[in-house]
């Protein structure tokens, strides 16, 4: 630490160490910068994706919701059904999932 001490800025050895210093320091924060927008891109495109299906108003994702609402329905009628398969109860559609 004492070479610190006898280091003088202003020759030419300590300018080309500053702008080579500089230049590392720069390369090092444009790469950075360059890896955490493309990063934040990614993430941020999923967020923006998900906030214009909400916004996008009743109408436009309603047949979506009544999609979903049938498929649900239709799970729970087969778990039903499924439910009481190796029962005196049981029905036909047993046979077809083999039961």
């Amino acid at each position: 630490m004492d070479f610190l001490q006898n280091f003088d800025l202003n020759s030419a050895l300590g300018i080309v160490l500053l702008c080579g210093g500089l230049c590392v320091v720069g390369f090092v924060l444009m790469v950075a910068l360059q890896f955490i927008s493309g990063t934040l891109g990614f993430v941020l495109g999923f967020f923006e994706l998900f906030i214009e299906i909400l916004t996008a108003g009743p109408i436009a994702w309603c047949g979506c919701l009544l999609t979903l609402f049938a498929c649900a329905i239709c799970g729970l009628m087969i778990y039903s059904l499924v439910t009481v398969c190796g029962t005196p109860d049981q029905v036909m559609i047993c046979r077809f999932f083999g039961y």
